[in-house]
């Protein structure tokens, strides 16, 4: 956490807290979720680990379009979508 610099809180749910901040060397922005571990001799949580699963495949087969912001990602990918059309674009 020490690379970077906690800009604000962006909401909480029911797996944990999301903070803006941005990375100390680089300057980027980026989302930070903190994920409370109840047990933690139990390791990571099952949708914590499916969100890093369907982070990292968004990662691979990024969707960046003209007119959104580069680090939009609409619901439908960040859930896994394997398939979308122009309608994730659209909010």
């Amino acid at each position: 956490m020490d690379q970077y610099i906690i800009l604000g809180r962006i909401g909480e749910g029911a797996h944990g807290v999301v903070f803006k901040a941005k990375d100390r060397e680089t300057g980027e922005l980026v989302a930070l979720k903190k994920v409370p571990l109840r047990r933690p001799e139990e390791g990571l949580p099952p949708q914590t680990l499916r969100e890093i699963k369907a982070l990292r495949h968004i990662q691979e087969h990024p969707h960046v379009t003209v007119g959104l912001t580069r680090w939009y990602r609409a619901p439908e990918l960040l859930y896994g979508a394997r398939e979308y059309d122009e309608g994730v674009d659209l909010w």
